[in-house]
Order: structure tokens, then sequence, then C-alpha cells
């Protein structure tokens, strides 16, 4: 093998590095945003976003970091911080400085009482993510409902820290008006 042929082979390893390392920031960076998501820790959830990024649910498109953020913050609402999720079956493909991300989840829901489980839910979800300044971002998140209860959160039984009021969430019919909730 000449120097030619030896400078070639190094050039192709260290892509392969750099795609096996963006793979592996890409799965650390989205299992931190669902830990965020289950505990509500709302506060640090539009850190993962990209600024022009957007949010994809069953209702329609969210786009800008101001309405994401909004838009999870509400979310969150309604977690109670003991449920489970398993995040799994990444397929991540890179592309430079873009990827893209399939993954599928299911969601323990548990009463907030208790935090004895109540029922399941499972979702996909297709990411696009942006890296910036070193740091892979979401630049949209793709939220497909797979089966759960037919109702916005915060789901009957399940009601989480704050209260939600009228925010139709996740966009299953008419808004959900709560009228209280225990804190």
């Amino acid at each position: 093998m000449n120097m030619e042929e030896l400078a070639r082979r190094q050039a192709e390893l260290d892509a392969r590095l750099t795609q096996l390392e963006d793979i592996e920031a890409i799965q650390k960076m989205t299992y931190e945003y669902f830990d965020c998501v289950t505990l509500g820790k709302t506060e640090r959830l539009i850190d993962f976003f990209a600024g022009d990024c957007a949010f994809v649910i069953p209702r329609g498109r969210i786009e800008g970091k101001e309405a994401v953020e909004s838009y999870l913050s509400e979310l969150c609402g309604w977690h109670t911080g003991a449920e489970s999720n398993f995040l799994i079956h990444p397929i991540i493909t890179v592309d430079g400085e873009h990827a893209h991300g399939h993954w599928l989840i299911y969601f323990i829901n548990t009463y907030y009482l208790t935090s004895q489980p109540v029922f399941v839910t499972a979702s996909m979800y297709d990411n696009q993510y942006v890296k910036m300044n070193g740091q892979w971002k979401f630049k949209e998140v793709h939220w497909i409902m797979r089966f759960g209860p037919p109702s916005p959160p915060p789901f009957p039984g399940c009601h989480g820290r704050k209260m939600v009021g009228d925010a139709d969430l996740r966009g299953f019919g008419d808004p959900l008006k709560q009228a209280s909730k225990p804190r």
C-alpha cells in the first residue's frame, strides 16, 4: 500500500468514525430529551431544538422555537414524573450536518397518586436533526400516535403537576375542559 492509498484509507476511516460518533450523539441527545419530557423538566426542553424548528402533531404543525417551547411546556404539565418510556429501534442516517432519525416509543402512563400503571401509549417519531456548533439539535420532530386514549392529555387519572386547562395538546377532538385537579 503506497502513501496515497494509505491517506485515502485513513480519510475513509475518519469519515466512518465521524458518522458513528454523530449517530451516537443523536441517540444520546434524543434519550436525554425524552428523560426531560418524562420528568417534566420543561426548562431544559427547548435547548434540544434548533432556532428554526418545527413540531408536527396530529392536529398540525407548530413552527418556531417560541411556539414549540410553549407547546412543550403545556404538554409536560400532565406528566407525573413516575411514568416509564421505552424509546426503541432507532434508525438514524447522517448526511454531513443533517440527519434523519426514526424511533418507536412505548409510554407507560401512571396514576398520579399511586404511580400505578394505567395504560400504555405507542408513538413513532420521524425526526430531522441539524448539527449546530458541534451539537446535534432537533430541526423537526414529527410525532405519530399509534395507539392510546382517544382524548388529549391530561388523561383521566393521570393528572400531572400542573393544570393544563383548555389546551388541546395532541389534537384529538375538542379541547379538554378540566375544572380542577389535585395539587
